[in-house]
C-alpha cells in the first residue's frame, strides 16, 4: 500500500504524461450560453502542488488544485498551441461560447429611434426582454 505522499507523486507523473485536462468553469464566471467545461493543458506544476494551465486562448492567470479539474481521455490540445498571453478563465469561457454580444436590454419608453437606445447603439435588434408592451422601430 502506498503512502499519501507517494500516491500524490504517482498521480503527478500520470498528469504530466496525459497533459490535457477538463477544467470546470464556475457558474459565476459563465454566461447562459457558455460551456460548463474548458479544455486545458498542464503547463507547469509548482513546488506547492498547484497547476498552471493553458487553453487555446492563452495561459490562465490563476493556479489550480488537482481537485479542480479531471483528466481528459485523449490529447485535444498540444502545448505548442497555447499562446503566451495571460487570460482569465471568464475570458476563455466567453470566447469559447462564440457569443460576444451578451445580453443587452434597452428599457426604452418609446420607439428606439435614436442612439440613446442601448440596442441601437450596439447595432442589435431589440428583443422581447427589452420592452414587450411598447412599440419599437429598431
Amino acid at each position: 500500500m502506498l503512502s499519501a505522499g507517494k500516491l500524490t507523486k504517482e498521480i503527478d507523473k500520470v498528469i504530466k504524461a496525459l497533459l490535457t485536462v477538463i477544467l470546470r468553469v464556475p457558474d459565476v464566471d459563465r454566461g447562459r450560453l457558455a460551456l460548463r467545461n474548458e479544455l486545458a493543458v498542464v503547463l507547469n506544476i509548482n513546488d506547492s502542488g498547484l497547476y498552471q494551465l493553458g487553453t487555446k486562448d492563452g495561459t490562465l492567470q490563476s493556479l489550480y488544485c488537482r481537485n479542480e479539474f479531471t483528466l481528459a481521455d485523449s490529447d485535444f490540445i498540444d502545448i505548442s498551441s497555447v499562446p503566451s498571453t495571460s487570460v482569465f478563465l471568464r475570458t476563455t469561457s466567453r470566447l469559447a461560447s462564440g457569443s460576444k454580444q451578451g445580453f443587452i436590454q434597452c428599457n426604452c419608453k418609446r420607439y428606439c429611434i435614436d442612439k440613446k437606445c442601448a440596442c441601437r447603439a450596439k447595432t442589435v435588434v431589440c428583443n422581447s426582454k427589452c420592452h414587450n408592451h411598447s412599440s419599437c422601430k429598431n
